[in-house]
């Protein structure tokens, strides 16, 4: 049985700190960042449904709501001449 091809790829944005740790996690099992953040996400996966994951899930969805609504005030206060 043939497996996959991956050739398809997802950008996830990420700190420069989890980008950091996510190099040393991966160089310590000796595999490349991409690969390691695809077992992890496999796993991931197969946990959904959990409650855990689904508050991680909710926890994110949440911030990444903050941050785009923090993102535009500073662009309309910038651009109308408020303060930053």
């Amino acid at each position: 049985m043939m497996m996959a091809r991956l050739e398809t790829h997802q950008q996830v944005p990420v700190t420069p700190q989890e980008r950091a740790e996510l190099r040393e996690l991966a160089a310590a099992h000796g595999i490349s960042p991409g690969i390691f953040a695809r077992a992890l996400l496999m796993h991931a996966w197969s946990l959904l449904g959990d409650p855990d994951v689904n508050a991680s899930i909710e926890a994110e969805k949440v911030a990444t709501a903050t941050r785009s609504s923090e993102a535009a005030a500073h662009a309309a206060r910038t651009r109308w001449g408020g303060k930053p």
